[in-house]
């Protein structure tokens, strides 16, 4: 698979060849406090937000784990199968990063429109 995005990172060349949108398990987004979709209409949103992005893959199986890095410790083996040697990022929101436990991952925060900012 061609390279989406080529950049360099503390010396090693990394090329962005997937991404990976987990649907989230609905106990979480209950957990979280948040409102939840029909689960038909939250899928078909995510999958209408990425239609145009053929470098991301909408993981509906996401429903499947308790977080996101248990989405990945499943996925990783499977892409490194079909791609080869794979660097995987945790990311989180910021509404979340205070709850969330050390993955080991490199880790990127994304901030949410109404979210407190976060340094760091």
């Amino acid at each position: 698979r061609k390279a989406v995005e080529e950049t360099v990172v503390d010396g090693a060349q990394l090329c962005v060849v997937e991404g990976m949108v987990a649907i989230t398990n609905p106990a979480r987004i209950k957990w979280k406090g948040a409102k939840l979709l029909q689960h038909k209409l939250r899928v078909g949103s995510i999958q209408a937000a990425f239609r145009e992005e053929d470098w991301v893959r909408v993981e509906v199986r996401g429903t499947e784990f308790g977080s996101g890095m248990q989405v990945l410790r499943w996925a990783m083996p499977r892409l490194e199968k079909r791609i080869g040697p794979v660097v995987a990022y945790d990311v989180l929101g910021t509404d979340i990063s205070a709850h969330a436990r050390q993955s080991g991952l490199p880790r990127v925060m994304v901030g949410r429109v109404g979210g407190d900012p976060v340094e760091g």
